[in-house]
């Protein structure tokens, strides 16, 4: 008899983000730290993409919603009415732009940190070059060898 496959859970954008931003960038291991920026920019366009989806089903329930011009009902009425209506998914959509831009943000502070981390350890390899060879960061390497970078 064939296995039945189980289906896999929906993904749920809002907890996967949460979870990865309650990680902290490891900014001591390169190799870490851009597979965690790569999985940012990863999550930021599959965010993007359900942040414009949001968007227009926003815009649709508005139309939806919208109580039409009459003597029953107000303008007041009807902004109370179409808000209420529409209140869910007007968070949503504010949710997803807020974690499009804390995205934005981690994936910055880790191109700075590596950045900085590559810069640190060049002029590790200067003070190194200056003293003769000892200290820096490749005092570790058997000698004769060169860093790879």
């Amino acid at each position: 008899m064939p296995e039945e496959q189980q289906e896999m859970p929906p993904i749920d954008p809002v907890a996967e983000v949460r979870e990865l931003l309650s990680e902290q960038l490891d900014e001591d291991n390169q190799v870490a730290l851009r597979h965690q920026i790569a999985v940012a920019e990863a999550w930021q366009a599959r965010v993007a993409f359900q942040y414009r989806n949001a968007q227009r089903l926003l815009a649709i329930m508005r139309k939806q919603y919208l109580l039409p011009k009459s003597r029953e009902y107000t303008d007041m009425d009807r902004e109370i009415t179409l808000g209420a209506s529409t209140a869910d998914q007007a968070t949503l959509v504010e949710l997803l732009k807020d974690y499009q831009d804390i995205l934005a943000r981690r994936i910055s502070v880790g191109q700075s940190m590596l950045k900085s981390n590559t810069q640190e350890m060049k002029a590790g390899l200067t003070a190194q070059s200056a003293s003769g060879g000892r200290g820096g960061v490749s005092s570790t390497l058997p000698a004769g060898r060169k860093p790879a970078f």
